[in-house]
């Protein structure tokens, strides 16, 4: 089990801070907001539980990850 981890990103700053430990993501609560619109993030399109939120895989183009403990149970 991963230890407990955050990541995030915010409007006023768009660079990923990220921590080096792996992150469980809420699949369902996880959102992308690119250019004004929301969408699925990578984490639920992909059905990946558990991975680092980097700028590859999240973009740096206007996107707001919102943060998320990694020790939520709400997975499907």
């Amino acid at each position: 089990m991963p230890e407990k981890s955050w990541f995030f990103a915010t409007e006023e700053n768009d660079q990923m801070e990220e921590k080096s430990e792996f992150v469980r993501a809420k699949r369902t609560s996880v959102i992308i907001s690119k250019k004004g619109e929301s969408v699925n993030s990578l984490y639920d399109c992909h059905g990946w539980e558990y991975g680092t939120a980097t700028s590859e895989n999240t973009g740096n183009d206007g996107t707001t990850l919102e943060a998320y403990d990694n020790t939520t149970e709400d997975r499907k």
